[in-house]
């Protein structure tokens, strides 16, 4: 008799495991709005600003002669 009560035990905690995984209500995805349509359309980049040339300005020289 005692072995049936450790079976049911064993059987009641594994199944109160197995009830309790994973989140209740429904899934979401982090950073998407639940109001976005399916498939999630891909964000456009930025573009990137134009880099910045240095002036075009002649060597100088500290040099004096």
């Amino acid at each position: 008799m005692g072995k049936l009560k450790l079976a049911i035990v064993v059987t009641v905690l594994c199944a109160s495991l197995i009830v309790g995984c994973g989140t209740k209500g429904p899934l979401y995805v982090p950073g998407v709005p639940a109001t976005a349509t399916w498939p999630y359309p891909t964000p456009t980049p930025k573009p990137k600003p134009p880099e910045e040339k240095p002036a075009d300005v002649p060597a100088t020289s500290d040099d004096k002669k």
